[in-house]
C-alpha cells in the first residue's frame, strides 16, 4: 500500500517538477500547467501551453504551441502558431530495410538488441520557417521542411516538404492551394517582415490585412529619410 501510494505521488509530482525546472531554465518562456522543455533554445518571448513537452527544439521569437503538443528535434522560426495536440518529429523507422525493428539498426537499447552501430538517422530534424500555422492534431514527420508562411490543416499527416505560403491538408497531406499569387509570395519572402524590430512591426501592423498595401507603406517608410529608420539600419 505504501509503495503504491509513493508511485502515485511520484507520478503526480514528476510533471510539476519538470515544469518548475523548465521555468527556471528558460525564463523567457511562459509554460502552462505541467508543460516542460529540455535541451532547447528559445529566442523569446515564447509560450508552451498546458501539458506540452519539447525536446531538442529551437524556437524563434514570438512562436508558441498550444496544449498537449509533443515536439522533438525541430527548428521553429519566428511568429509560428502551433495548435493543440500537435506532434512534430520523434522517431522514424527505415521502411527500406529488411526489418523496421530498431534492434537491427540502432545503438539505442531496446527489448532485443542485435546491432552496435547506427545505420539509420532515427530523428532527422524538422525545419519550420517563419509565420507557419499548424492546425490542431497535425502530425509532422521527422525530416520534413516547412516553408515560410505555410499552413498545415488540422489533423493533417505531413510526410513531405511544404512550400512557402502553401496550404496543406489531408492524410497524407497534399497541396490544397497557395495562399497568394506567385508575385505576392516572392515579395513577402523578400520582405522578411519577421526580422523587423518591434517598433517597425507596430508601425506596419495596421497594413498586415492587405499585402499590397503593406508593400506600399513599407516602401514609403523605408525611403523616408528620418532618424527612426537610420537607427534601425534599414535605409535603402
Amino acid at each position: 500500500m505504501v509503495k503504491s501510494i509513493g508511485i502515485s505521488l511520484f507520478g503526480i509530482a514528476a510533471p510539476h517538477a519538470l515544469s518548475f525546472l523548465a521555468r527556471r531554465r528558460y525564463p523567457n518562456v511562459t509554460f502552462g500547467y505541467c508543460a516542460h522543455a529540455n535541451y532547447c533554445v528559445f529566442e523569446g518571448p515564447n509560450w508552451a501551453n498546458k501539458g506540452s513537452a519539447l525536446g531538442h527544439v529551437r524556437m524563434g521569437r514570438g512562436s508558441y504551441c498550444a496544449k498537449e503538443c509533443r515536439i522533438s528535434h525541430c527548428t521553429i522560426g519566428r511568429f509560428c502558431s502551433i495548435g493543440a495536440e500537435v506532434q512534430i518529429g520523434w522517431f522514424t523507422h527505415p521502411v527500406k530495410h529488411v526489418s523496421t525493428y530498431p534492434g537491427f539498426y540502432s545503438k539505442v537499447k531496446h527489448p532485443l538488441h542485435y546491432h552496435t552501430l547506427d545505420q539509420f538517422v532515427e530523428e532527422p530534424d524538422v525545419i519550420m520557417g517563419n509565420d507557419v500555422w499548424i492546425g490542431d492534431r497535425a502530425v509532422i514527420k521527422s525530416g520534413v521542411k516547412i516553408g515560410d508562411g505555410a499552413v498545415i490543416g488540422a489533423g493533417a499527416l505531413v510526410t513531405k516538404d511544404a512550400e512557402s505560403y502553401s496550404i496543406m491538408g489531408g492524410v497524407p497531406a497534399k497541396l490544397i492551394r497557395k495562399r497568394f499569387s506567385d508575385d505576392i509570395i516572392k515579395k513577402l519572402l523578400a520582405l522578411q517582415w519577421w526580422n523587423w524590430t518591434d517598433e517597425q512591426l507596430r508601425e506596419m501592423a495596421p497594413y498586415f490585412s492587405d499585402p499590397q498595401e503593406l508593400f506600399h507603406r513599407w516602401n514609403v517608410w523605408k525611403n523616408r529619410p528620418n532618424q527612426y529608420f537610420e537607427r534601425a539600419g534599414v535605409m535603402g
